[in-house]
């Protein structure tokens, strides 16, 4: 018998109550009344489960949609987060380094000023170093031209002093000179007239060469003393 006529049989068997019912086992039995139960509930209750498995399907369907714009929510604002979070991380950032910068740039002002007034005031102390040294050479170089001339004033002045001297004493040389000539011309004429003796003549010549020694002698004493 091909698959077909079997088929065949099987489906009138099956629309065959009478054939069923003598041909089916305790378990075709048990198999059919729970199917005709499902009937009755199907025809009793059909509707109403239909509508909530309708309502099921809704809600389910609601949902998964619900579900699915949760999760886009969620991750619009995990996304929004993420954004801001990195917005302000690089803000955070910028300001950090931009503090950093104004700071170093503070610190590295600061330091220009301090190395500024150091060399300045370095400056100033060499200018008044050298200021000072300055007038000290100032104030030497008046004191040795003052001093210079101070004493070439006193060397002008005692030579000066020791002209009119010398002119003094070549002048009261000059006169005792004179004097003793004219002593000698006096004693000579009048030993002309007396007509003195050699000796005697001998003895005044003594006397007058001992008085010029004395007068030579007084006038060098007077140049050492002066």
């Amino acid at each position: 018998m091909s698959k077909k006529e079997q088929s065949k049989t099987t489906e009138k068997a099956e629309n065959n109550p009478q054939t069923n019912a003598a041909t089916a086992t305790p378990a075709d039995l048990a198999g059919k009344t729970g199917n005709e139960l499902d009937n009755i509930r199907d025809i009793l209750f059909g509707n109403q489960a239909r509508a909530t498995e309708t309502r099921l399907a809704e809600l389910a369907t609601r949902v998964e949609a619900m579900r699915h714009e949760l999760l886009n929510t969620i991750n619009e604002q995990n996304s929004s987060t993420t954004e801001r979070l990195t917005t302000k991380i690089n803000d955070t950032k910028k300001d950090l380094v931009n503090r950093l910068k104004r700071q170093d740039e503070q610190q590295t002002t600061s330091l220009t000023q301090q190395v500024n007034k150091l060399s300045d005031e370095n400056e100033q102390t060499r200018q008044d170093f050298q200021d000072s040294i300055d007038k000290l050479t100032a104030d030497f170089q008046k004191q040795l031209l003052d001093t210079k001339k101070e004493l070439q004033d006193g060397l002008n002045r005692l030579n000066t002093d020791l002209s009119e001297r010398l002119l003094t004493m070549q002048a009261e040389s000059q006169q005792r000179d004179n004097d003793l000539r004219q002593e000698l011309l006096t004693m000579v004429a009048w030993l002309d007239n007396k007509k003195t003796t050699r000796l005697d003549l001998g003895q005044m010549l003594i006397e007058v060469g001992q008085q010029l020694q004395s007068n030579g002698e007084a006038t060098t004493a007077d140049t050492e003393s002066e």
